[in-house]
């Protein structure tokens, strides 16, 4: 029994050996984009349900989210207004099969009648496109199968606020029934014959499996080195943009790579292991004064009057004449990331013995 989130179907059409490969858990990753994705999506169903009460910055939610939230609600509410039926958001619409289920819980699904609407929100900065979309048309697929419906338009709207494109924000694309249908039939096809092929693209971004991967590794290796006899190679402007397209697409994959096994590099030099050449460089802000300290502490302790519109910078109080030993005892300079650097062990020796 194969089972697979609609979010997840993606990867696993594209690369079915994917859900063979064990997810390293332990690698930690910045999270951020998705947790922004999450508070959104939260609050748009806060926000529907009770509109009249105001929505308050806390933690995530930012004045822009606020923003783009209540423009999306005021939005589903028009529809309503207009003698459209709005589907309780987050529904439900998961597809169970005698060899596979797929769980699907929609953002929001408009219905009228001869035509369903799928919409999404998207928050996060990654382009995302309606056309062709797997996820939406999922989405679609099982909540017709759920109620027995046969629109004869489905219609996969996305909501990005954020991104620029030169379609607009909200981008519609439109599929009849029957032909999501058939899309539908390939893709059951697939996940009850799904084999144990693995083929990196694009869907290999967010794979949790890609540091232990051996066709993302060999589709970087393959990017190494190559030898070949002098001669002058006359491209075609065709030639051009063939490999220009083949050389973005593989700078996608390469990235992916070194960003997934850096990830993994980092956790196991973290835990004390050893990864020769490499080693972690801890990014440091600028300095900062810690807390309790102001301008009148300052002066009491250094006769100096830092006063300002603003309490000044460290750096700005040892050009004012403040003692740099004093500055240092008073001042703290947070981590604010790390990232794996290669090491050059001659350089670090003679920088190490002069």
């Amino acid at each position: 029994m194969i089972e697979v989130t609609a979010t997840n179907l993606p990867r696993l059409i594209a690369c079915n050996g994917s859900r063979l490969l064990s997810a390293l858990a332990s690698v930690q990753q910045d999270n951020t984009v998705r947790d922004e994705g999450i508070a959104a999506h939260r609050l748009i169903v806060d926000h529907f349900n009770d509109p009249l009460t105001p929505i308050k910055k806390t933690g995530l939610i930012t004045d822009d989210m606020i923003e783009h939230v209540e423009k999306y609600v005021s939005e589903l509410k028009l529809a309503e207004l207009f003698e459209k039926t709005v589907v309780s958001l987050e529904h439900d619409v998961s597809i169970f099969s005698d060899n596979f289920t797929i769980s699907s819980i929609t953002d929001c699904i408009i219905d009228e009648g001869d035509a369903i609407e799928i919409k999404d929100f998207k928050y996060g900065w990654r382009i995302v496109e309606p056309e062709n979309n797997l996820i939406l048309m999922i989405y679609a697929i099982g909540y017709c199968l759920k109620y027995n419906k046969t629109p004869s338009t489905i219609k996969l709207t996305i909501h990005q606020p954020r991104p620029f494109h030169t379609d607009g924000p909200v981008r519609t694309w439109a599929i009849s029934y029957n032909d999501l249908s058939l899309k539908f039939a390939e893709i059951a096809d697939t996940l009850n014959k799904i084999g144990r092929d693995l083929n990196t693209g694009s869907h290999c971004a967010k794979c949790r499996a890609l540091s232990s991967c051996p066709a993302a590794r060999k589709a970087a290796l393959n990017s190494i080195d190559v030898s070949c006899e002098a001669f002058n190679d006359s491209l075609t402007n065709e030639q051009v943009a063939n490999e220009l397209d083949a050389l973005t697409k593989a700078k996608f994959a390469l990235d992916n790579r070194i960003s997934a096994l850096e990830e993994l590099a980092e956790f196991r030099i973290s835990k004390g292991e050893t990864i020769r050449n490499y080693y972690i460089e801890r990014k440091r802000a600028n300095n900062t004064w810690k807390t309790g300290i102001n301008y009148n502490l300052m002066k009491t302790l250094t006769g100096i009057d830092l006063r300002s519109s603003k309490m000044i910078t460290p750096n700005q109080a040892v050009k004012a004449g403040v003692d740099k030993a004093v500055v240092d005892n008073l001042t703290h300079r947070p981590t604010t990331g790390s990232k794996i650097k290669r090491l050059d062990a001659d350089k670090q020796a003679k920088k190490v013995f002069k």
